[in-house]
């Protein structure tokens, strides 16, 4: 694509050619994030940052930027930092993390794990639909295509409403 021709471009005028490899589309990310020391996501916006669930649930320690959920995700297990378009910013949290020990680095770890299996596992989160719409069928909520929707007469998930 254009954007990785031009990103390729800028890498060769940088001259890191050997230090930075674009990776493409992948299907084996468990396998990158467990091969990690540190993911670092280092974005100016993020809603949500599903990379640093991912790299937390492969028990990766993680580097980000204080935007989206970040602060609530990596609290007590990572290191969040304020969003800089000064590179110094992110390899001084690096050199914070690094410096842990290893005791500290296994607890951060696996706390950063248990927490996304807990709060934002695939099973969990589909937990949390199904709540969600069943409630919207018990109250009668009104939608934009049929009007009101009559709780008695459906099943969610293999659950009767009403």
């Amino acid at each position: 694509t254009y954007e990785s021709a031009a990103l390729s471009k800028y890498i060769r005028t940088l001259g890191i050619e050997d230090h930075v490899h674009l990776l493409g589309i992948r299907d084996d990310m468990a396998d990158i994030y467990n091969a990690l020391d540190i993911h670092a996501l280092n974005s100016h916006c993020e809603s949500f940052g599903l990379a640093v669930t991912e790299a937390m649930a492969c028990e990766t320690l993680c580097v980000a930027t204080d935007v989206g959920i970040m602060r609530q995700l990596l609290q007590d297990v990572g290191e969040v930092i304020p969003v800089s378009d000064n590179p110094e910013v992110l390899a001084d949290a690096w050199r914070h993390v690094v410096v842990w020990t290893l005791q500290e680095k296994a607890r951060r770890r696996q706390r950063g794990r248990q927490r996304i299996m807990a709060d934002y596992a695939i099973a969990k989160t589909a937990e949390r639909y199904d709540t969600l719409y069943l409630q919207a069928m018990q109250k009668n909520i009104s939608w934009q295509r049929g009007g009101k929707v009559r709780a008695d007469s459906y099943k969610i998930m293999g659950k009767t409403i009403g």
